[in-house]
């Protein structure tokens, strides 16, 4: 049996995906990942870059235990308050699976309406999907909640 974990129980809150300092988001982003139990590798494979516009965006693979692979897309909204550069996430994309297998996790907000955030969970046995619920922006994970997430859902692979 997949576990699972529903995340619409949290109820209203501060939306955790505020505005950050761009230095104090990179910190904290470095240190949380480098810290995760679950997580094996990420600086050659994850990193924030600009496009042709100039907007910020996080993109690439964290290997985690297990051989289980975080593919992670996010999409930042960034604006000078005063002197300090500030970003908000405002596009997540996390998708798990085993290299060969199939998904096992995916948080997104890639529909057509942004503010529908999606959480699915997929049985790594057949790539049926076993569990789905809509989201509010509040509701949605931090990136260490999904991993939180992931190493509970592989704990019996």
């Amino acid at each position: 049996m997949v576990r699972h974990l529903s995340r619409r129980e949290i109820n209203a809150r501060q939306d955790p995906h505020g505005w950050n300092s761009w230095d104090h988001y990179q910190t904290i982003h470095e240190n949380r990942l480098s810290e995760h139990p679950f997580v094996v590798s990420f600086r050659d494979t994850l990193a924030f870059d600009t496009d042709s516009e100039g907007d910020i965006y996080l993109a690439g693979n964290v290997h985690c235990q297990k051989d289980v692979l975080l593919r992670v897309r996010k999409e930042f909204d960034s604006r000078y308050f005063g002197r300090t550069l500030r970003v908000r996430c405002h596009t997540y994309v996390y998708i798990a699976w085993l290299p060969g297998e199939h998904p096992l996790l995916k948080y997104h907000n890639i529909h057509e309406d942004r503010d529908e955030y999606h959480h699915r969970i997929y049985d790594p046995a057949t790539g049926v999907e076993v569990f789905h619920e809509v989201l509010e922006r509040y509701q949605f994970p931090i990136f260490t909640e999904v991993l939180d997430e992931l190493q509970t859902l592989t704990e019996d692979l």
